[in-house]
């Protein structure tokens, strides 16, 4: 609470306590008014209008409640889903094991269609290509959940 004077004392004039309690007894005894900002009262919302500000205040803390609660559930499903996602690619990069490693002649000479397939699906510059595919398309779906869900 401030302590407004109406009269400066002169340099002369000490402020006594008694003016000091005084004045104290005055600020408690008026209330405080509200006033109007420009003077324009229809301004206030329908939701707010007839509530006190204690109401007012109460509605704001839920809703930083909510809003804080809407938080943490986000943070927690990207998290759920970054993992599967880890976890989709783990499963995707895991080799399956050949039988048995045949030479690239002797596949040539018995199915040379199949060999020759066998060798460009084998091929280093293929496979990096396919992982590099895989990893776009994984940036391009969470690139898309991030737009539908943002912060």
């Amino acid at each position: 609470m401030s302590i407004v004077v109406d009269s400066t004392p002169t340099p002369e004039q000490p402020i006594t306590e008694t003016q000091v309690e005084t004045q104290e007894i005055q600020a408690v005894a008026e209330p405080e008014q509200v006033t109007e900002v420009d003077g324009n009262v229809a301004d206030i919302p329908a939701k707010y209008a007839g509530k006190s500000m204690a109401e007012v205040i109460e509605m704001h803390q839920n809703a930083e409640t909510a809003f804080g609660k809407q938080g943490t559930e986000v943070g927690e499903q990207r998290k759920l889903i970054q993992s599967l996602l880890e976890a989709q690619n783990k499963v995707s990069t895991v080799v399956e094991p050949q039988e048995e490693a045949v030479s690239f002649e002797d596949a040539f000479y018995t199915d040379p269609a199949k060999a020759v397939n066998s060798a460009i699906e084998n091929h280093p510059d293929v496979l990096k290509a396919r992982q590099q595919t895989a990893q776009q398309e994984q940036q391009q779906k969470l690139n898309v959940l991030e737009k539908a869900y943002p912060d």
